[in-house]
């Protein structure tokens, strides 16, 4: 891979950006990446330095454009991942922050999506990235001047013998919008967005870079009194009319329930150690080889109540686990003392945890190994759960995660687990209508690739959570409790 550094520089470079390019191109010897470095200084007009430096980067043998401004700080190892990832996704970036404590951007997410800022977060499509700290394939640049049809501004223009004439490709322009809005001024980097994706590009953030935007500020004595800045966290964003609104997503530390799957899978089936980090790595792809070696006459439901499938499944999700458990697990740490349906339970951890709080869980699963494997640990840790083959009635919770991408009537699943709900019950809930070639048991809808839209019954909480509407009963009031289990235990 070979690099195109290049940076605008209208005034002066701050020191913490100074040290972060020492530090990039010490890395970039180590590692025997080659660096062509291209700098504007001093031009006022941004949209011009921008593409100068892009069409230097065109004239150059370089595989990467990685664009740096000189206020960004950034770390070395980042840089690298992102002119690495760009060879994949073409047009990459990282959020920095506009300077000032309350600025926004605004347009970064498309309306109701939710990115998650923690360091194992993969790349997510947005709307527009910005070029502060962006990298660009060489495919992607070159397709997208091709497709604008843009001049050759300055034939002729040299700067100490080198060819400074350059194609607009960042020169701002306004587009039309849905919002309220109504016509949007892009700015010189949005611009070229818009221009990559009229050329069939799709913009793409790394969510796991931590980016600063360092600026001035006065400082005043009511300083005094403001919070200190938190610590580094995993952080979740969302768009929400026309803003992006910030919440804390804790990872905390993995439940002791599933600290503990290697050691209960190993006693389970008689395995050392050193086999279950074989069988725990292999378990995803076993699945998806079970999956096309499935018999055409043989249905969805019968291909995942086998007994190889429910085994294959046992290691596949207690791998998942291991790897999300501290961040799942964060979202039911405040659930206690609740009615609550575990739909689809998998190997049961989820509904363990929430036995251990003292809940009342109530699991639907269709294959049998993984109802014993789960039964098996309950007994294990002195824990209980129920399984039952029909829904109750007034969940106060209910839980649905990656499962309504298994079903080929996720709608009609959906209803069911929502009319169970109590009025004002939530839903924990997450599919992957996608397939990475990893998961071919995966039904695919590109627009709905978490699955929100059958859902839309309830309002939305966050990413995670959905509630029912309130609703008012013959009596003017919600059912008790009591009442909820016992409607529950009829059957009704």
């Amino acid at each position: 891979m070979r690099v195109y550094y290049g940076e605008i520089c209208y005034n002066a470079v701050n020191p913490a950006h100074h040290d972060a390019v020492i530090s990039f191109a010490l890395e970039c010897v180590r590692r025997d990446i080659i660096v062509d470095r291209g700098v504007v200084n001093g031009d006022a007009l941004v949209s011009r330095s921008r593409s100068i430096v892009a069409s230097a980067f065109l004239r150059s043998e370089a595989d990467v454009l990685l664009t740096i401004d000189s206020d960004i700080w950034f770390k070395a190892a980042d840089a690298i991942r992102l002119c690495e990832e760009a060879l994949e996704y073409d047009f990459i970036a990282g959020l920095y922050l506009t300077r000032g404590l309350k600025k926004q951007s605004a347009l970064l997410l498309p309306l109701d999506t939710s990115v998650v800022f923690q360091d194992d977060s993969k790349p997510v499509e947005v709307r527009y990235i910005s070029t502060g700290f962006m990298a660009v394939s060489r495919k992607g640049m070159e397709k997208t001047l091709e497709h604008s049809q843009l001049p050759h501004c300055h034939k002729g223009m040299s700067h100490m013998g080198q060819d400074t004439s350059f194609w607009p490709l960042y020169m701002p322009f306004c587009v039309s919008d849905d919002g309220p809005e109504e016509n949007l001024y892009l700015s010189e980097d949005w611009a070229l967005c818009e221009r990559a994706k009229r050329a069939g590009f799709k913009m793409w953030l790394d969510p796991s870079i931590r980016l600063g935007h360092i600026g001035q500020e006065m400082y005043t004595m009511e300083d005094l009194l403001r919070n200190p800045k938190p610590e580094p966290r995993p952080i979740k964003l969302i768009q929400k009319e026309g803003q992006l609104v910030a919440y804390i997503s804790d990872m905390g530390e993995k439940h002791p329930l599933i600290q503990s799957l290697p050691a209960d899978i190993a006693k389970y089936f008689k395995l050392t150690s050193e086999e279950v980090s074989t069988v725990m790595e292999v378990g995803a792809t076993q699945m998806a080889n079970l999956w096309r070696g499935k018999p055409e006459n043989q249905s969805e439901l019968e291909f995942y109540q086998r007994d190889d499938v429910g085994t294959a499944y046992i290691t596949d999700l207690a791998q998942f686990q291991m790897k999300m458990g501290g961040l799942l697990t964060s979202q039911f740490k405040e659930i206690k003392d609740q009615y609550v349906l575990d739909f689809g339970s998998g190997i049961g951890t989820h509904a363990l945890i929430l036995a251990s709080q003292g809940c009342t869980v109530e699991c639907v699963e269709v294959n049998q190994i993984m109802r014993e494997f789960t039964e098996w640990r309950a007994a294990k840790h002195g824990l209980k759960v129920k399984f039952v083959d029909r829904l109750g009635m007034g969940y106060d919770v209910a839980l649905c995660y990656h499962v309504l991408e298994h079903v080929p009537n996720p709608q009609e699943m959906a209803d069911r687990i929502i009319n169970s709900l109590r009025p004002e019950g939530r839903v924990f809930t997450e599919s992957d209508f996608e397939d990475d070639g990893a998961h071919p048991m995966h039904h695919v809808e590109k627009g709905n690739k978490r699955g929100e839209k059958f859902w839309t019954k309830c309002k939305m909480v966050d990413m995670w959570w959905w509630e029912k509407p309130a609703s008012i009963g013959t009596n003017g009031s919600k059912p008790s409790r009591a009442e909820r289990r016992r409607l529950a235990r009829a059957g009704v």
